[in-house]
C-alpha cells in the first residue's frame, strides 16, 4: 500500500476586525497567523514578496550512454522573502517596533500565511531569517524570510458527500470525515485504496463519528474513541486523489478536505 506523507493542517478562515479602513494596505500584504503586519505595527509596510512563483524540481538522474534516465524527482521546501519598510521619527520607538515585529513573527510551529493578492490560497510556514538593519536611519527598508517546509499552497476547505471532484495535482490527507451511524457495532470507510474500519465497538445508531486526521483521533459524540479503530486500518496514511469516491457501509458521511497545488 502506498504511503503518502504530507502535513495536515487545521482550517481557520480568519476575519480581521481591527483593520483601519483609512490606511493603505499593499497588494502583496501578508497575513501571518490571522493578522496583517500592517495592522500589527504602525509604520510597517510590505514592499515586495518573492518566492511564491514557480519552484524548481530536484531531479536525481543517472547518466547513460546517451543522456540520462531520471531515478527520482522531488519538490523542495519553499522560502518566501518579504521586503518591507519600517519607520518612526523617534529612534527609540523604532527599536520597540522591531521588537514587536520579531516577537510576533517568532514561532516554534508553522502558522497559516495568506497574501492579499492571493487570498484564496494558504501557505504554512514560520519566520526564519532577517537581514541586517542599518542603524543610521528612521526609515528602514529590509527583508526577512519565511520558511515553508511544506512547499504546497492549499485551497479553502471543501465539504463533499464523498466524491473528490476538485482539481488537485497531489494526493492530500483529508481534514476529517464525519459519519452519522445507522447501525450498531461496526463501520468501514474506504476510498478504494485505503480502508478505515471499526468492529465490535459500543457504537450505535445516531452516534456521530469524526475521524480527525489533524489530531489523529476518532471522536464519538465528542469523546476520544481512537483506541477502537482496527489496528490494520489505514487511518495514518488515508489519502485523497482527484476523482475518488469515499464511501462507508454504515450511515451518511461528509468528507472535509483542502486541495493542494504548487
Amino acid at each position: 500500500m502506498e504511503k503518502w506523507e504530507n502535513k495536515m493542517y487545521g482550517f481557520n478562515d480568519t476575519t480581521i476586525n481591527r483593520e483601519n479602513p483609512n490606511r493603505f494596505l499593499p497588494t502583496s500584504a501578508m497575513m501571518y497567523d490571522g493578522m496583517y503586519l500592517e495592522d500589527l505595527v504602525e509604520g510597517y509596510q510590505t514592499l515586495k514578496v518573492e518566492g511564491r512563483e514557480m519552484l524548481s524540481l530536484e531531479i536525481e538522474q543517472q547518466g547513460i550512454q546517451i543522456g540520462s534516465f531520471i531515478t527520482n524527482q522531488s519538490l523542495p521546501s519553499r522560502t518566501i522573502s518579504v521586503t518591507y519598510r519600517l519607520e518612526d521619527n523617534n529612534p527609540e520607538k523604532l527599536q520597540f517596533k522591531f521588537k514587536d515585529l520579531l516577537n510576533f513573527l517568532y514561532r516554534t510551529e508553522d502558522v497559516e500565511i495568506r497574501f492579499r493578492d492571493e487570498s484564496d490560497y494558504y501557505y504554512y510556514g514560520r519566520y526564519a531569517t532577517a537581514d541586517k538593519v542599518a542603524g543610521d536611519s528612521n526609515s528602514i527598508i529590509s527583508t526577512f524570510t519565511i520558511y515553508c517546509a511544506d512547499p504546497l499552497k492549499y485551497t479553502r476547505e471543501v465539504v463533499t458527500d464523498g466524491y473528490i471532484g476538485n482539481t488537485m495535482r497531489f494526493p492530500i490527507t483529508p481534514t476529517k470525515i464525519k459519519v452519522t451511524l445507522e447501525k450498531s457495532n461496526a463501520i468501514r470507510v474506504t476510498n478504494g485504496e485505503q480502508t478505515i474500519s471499526v468492529n465490535n465497538a459500543a457504537i450505535k445508531p445516531g452516534d456521530q463519528l469524526v475521524f480527525d486526521f489533524v489530531d489523529e483521533k476518532l471522536m464519538v459524540n465528542d469523546e476520544d474513541w481512537t483506541s477502537v479503530i482496527d489496528l490494520e486500518s489505514d487511518f495514518e496514511n488515508f489519502i485523497l486523489r482527484q476523482g475518488q469516491k469515499v464511501v462507508c457501509n454504515n450511515g451518511k458521511l461528509s468528507v472535509f478536505y483542502r486541495g493542494a497545488t504548487i
